[in-house]
């Protein structure tokens, strides 16, 4: 289930957060008192794909993509209910089969009686072995709808060649959330035979939304976690004696 926290002490006041942040599904009653409330939801990044060195081939990891963003104003009534799903992260590879490609990164969710607003996770990144521009592999960022503001998650970095050898690329960045993951020469997980010393590592991408950054051997970086934040925007003010 998600966890929550309140940045003011749950005074029902103006301004005060409610953050969900773990993976899950949870529920959020409005309190009584409160008018109106602007919810923030992101999608998670997916991972990135994974490199590896052979006698006669490079695959360098492409990045992951970044999990979407919606933002929206709803007015509520105290009582009222909303169900939340929090999007995991990607991690690891979908297999080595077919390129050794990431994991996507889970939708997020804001659910009630105005509708649904859903910010998808980032798709994972490919490896790639060669020379080129392989723009189809990269973890292309989620979607977004149902907010008065859907923004698309970003797309992972270029792919680049360093000297005359395939090279990792960067993780996507979520809007107005989590930067997208380094690429490394090595992996994540540490792995890093056949890599110049002191080579970087791929690392994840950052929360909230974030993809992973590929990795030339080893383990591409993970995407990071969704998250919803419920933001008090108006309350009910008492009449006057």
């Amino acid at each position: 289930y998600a966890n929550t926290s309140s940045s003011s002490g749950s005074t029902n006041s103006v301004g005060e957060i409610t953050n969900f942040s773990n993976p899950g599904n949870t529920t959020w009653t409005v309190p009584a008192g409160i008018a109106s409330v602007k919810v923030k939801v992101w999608g998670a990044g997916g991972s990135a794909g994974s490199g590896e060195k052979t006698t006669d081939a490079h695959r360098s990891g492409l990045g992951g993509g970044a999990g979407a963003y919606s933002e929206k104003t709803i007015i509520v009534t105290g009582g009222e209910q909303f169900s939340i799903t929090i999007g995991a992260g990607g991690q690891g590879i979908m297999s080595t089969i077919d390129g050794r490609q990431g994991n996507s990164g889970g939708e997020s969710k804001f659910e009630g009686s105005f509708g649904t607003m859903i910010a998808r996770g980032g798709a994972g990144g490919a490896s790639f072995a060669g020379h080129g521009n392989p723009t189809g592999d990269l973890g292309f960022g989620g979607i977004a709808e149902g907010g008065d503001v859907n923004t698309a998650g970003g797309n992972a970095g270029p792919y680049i060649e360093f000297d005359s050898n395939p090279y990792a690329s960067d993780g996507g960045a979520s809007p107005n959330g989590g930067n997208g993951g380094s690429r490394g020469r090595c992996g994540r997980d540490g792995v890093c035979s056949g890599s110049e010393p002191e080579s970087t590592f791929a690392t994840d991408g950052s929360f909230p939304g974030g993809g992973g950054g590929g990795s030339d051997v080893g383990s591409g970086g993970y995407g990071a976690n969704g998250q919803v934040i419920i933001e008090i925007i108006s309350i009910i003010t008492p009449p006057i004696d």
